[in-house]
């Protein structure tokens, strides 16, 4: 029963950060709060992260290369254009 009520409530925060991101037209970092145009998307968009820094608090390099498995993982570094 916890995890289900977890997997529900993780699709109702991934529906509102959507939301959000289609309102605005950007991501926030997770760590640090800022305004992201670039940076890394962890999970397909679980998390995101505006540089090394930021990244570096919660995965190290090899997490990520882990997490990025040469393009063919959830997780990357890409740019977003401003919609706003």
């Amino acid at each position: 029963p916890i995890l289900i009520y977890e997997s529900k409530q993780r699709t109702i925060m991934d529906r509102i950060q959507d939301k959000f991101i289609e309102c605005v037209g950007f991501r926030i970092c997770d760590h640090c709060g800022k305004r992201m145009t670039e940076g890394y998307c962890i999970d397909d968009g679980r998390e995101h992260y505006c540089s090394d820094e930021c990244l570096h608090h919660y995965y190290s390099d090899e997490d990520f290369e882990q997490m990025y498995a040469e393009g063919k993982g959830t997780s990357y570094y890409t740019t977003w254009d401003e919609e706003n």
